[in-house]
């Protein structure tokens, strides 16, 4: 880790723990903590587990209630859907008697997830509410923001060693913060919501457009203008009538939704009746079979992070044009559907 790199980004860190302090979500998740521990870490103390009760742990993955963790309570059915199998796995992690690789062998056997939705974030919440001074939160807020400082630490080919050298950053940043880790992912949480509020920010009385465009022959300024168009008349536009851009706590975030670290979603839908995600996936101009790949691994991020089993998740590329290669290619990806766009603009005498 490069000291400069570090110093740069605590400044960065702290002019946002500023901004942060203004914000009232942020406000409730730390002053929510010493409720959120006191209520739940008698529940995920190791010689209490073989007591845990799905409706109690449904209910603590509300954000309501863990203060955390978001969208996660999409997945409670899937996770829960074994409880004695979840009862084992926490036995396991939980045993601090354990070394730390038996530990994280219980849910990360051969590196894979044990339990569907169990992941990093769910299982590091809990190490924080149960030991709050030795472990942070390994969330996609806090790798986003770590990763975009340039502090991702180097090697760790295992979950057990990579969380090891996640955490140490974790403690060194929250202690040159002077804050403590639950504040500090909470910070990392406001961050990622700036982000993605900025991303949403569209400007339509200036960009040359509006909702009544669509009566005019579908006219939108610019190619550019795509991403922000499609947003804007979403509810305007009868291909997506079904659809509705995905929401977390009732704010609409599927814009530039951030996938981890995998790179943004360019729109991230859901199915307003049925178990369906869409991923759409913007090329502003003619594209090839790669950008099947890109779109198969957001599909493979959504149907891992938000979707349960039972849920199918779909993928849809929009393009000005595109290749002979992606023809191909697209007929043997069934859940993966193309559409065109086509820009139109029309002249008319003004009589001066």
């Amino acid at each position: 880790m490069a000291k400069e790199a570090f110093d740069d980004a605590i400044i960065a860190l702290k002019e946002a723990l500023d901004r942060a302090k203004k914000d009232a979500e942020f406000q409730m998740v730390v002053s929510s903590k010493d409720e959120v521990i006191a209520k739940y870490q008698p529940i995920f103390q190791y010689e209490n587990i073989r007591k845990l009760d799905r409706k109690v742990f449904c209910e603590f993955l509300k954000f309501e209630n863990n203060k955390q963790l978001k969208s996660y309570d999409k997945l409670a059915k899937e996770i829960t859907k074994d409880i004695y199998e979840l009862r084992q796995v926490f036995k396991g992690f939980l045993d601090r008697s354990k070394n730390r690789f038996d530990r994280f062998e219980y849910a990360f056997p051969n590196e894979k997830q044990k339990i569907k939705g169990l992941d990093k974030n769910v299982l590091t919440t809990i190490l924080q509410i149960t030991e709050p001074d030795k472990y942070g939160i390994w969330s996609a807020s806090a790798e986003y923001v770590i990763k975009e400082f340039d502090l991702w630490p180097d090697g760790g080919d295992t979950v057990l060693l990579k969380h090891i050298l996640v955490n140490l950053m974790l403690g060194s940043l929250s202690e040159e913060l002077v804050i403590d880790k639950w504040t500090l992912n909470a910070l990392f949480e406001f961050i990622y919501r700036e982000e993605i509020q900025k991303s949403n920010e569209v400007d339509f009385t200036n960009s040359g457009y509006s909702s009544s465009s669509l009566t005019n022959n579908g006219n939108f300024e610019l190619e550019k203008h795509l991403q922000d168009f499609l947003a804007g008349n979403w509810d305007n536009l009868k291909e997506f009538g079904q659809w509705e851009i995905h929401k977390e706590d009732g704010a609409t975030v599927g814009v530039e939704y951030i996938a981890g670290n995998i790179g943004r979603i360019d729109i991230l839908a859901s199915h307003k009746t049925e178990d369906r995600w869409l991923v759409i996936e913007l090329k502003k101009d003619k594209t090839s079979d790669e950008t099947l790949g890109q779109i198969q691994r957001y599909i493979g991020w959504v149907s891992e992070n938000l979707a349960s089993s039972d849920n199918q998740v779909e993928g849809l590329i929009i393009a000005g044009d595109y290749s002979e290669k992606l023809k191909y290619a697209l007929k043997a990806s069934q859940n993966i559907k193309l559409m065109t766009y086509q820009i139109q603009f029309e002249l008319k005498p003004e009589n001066i």
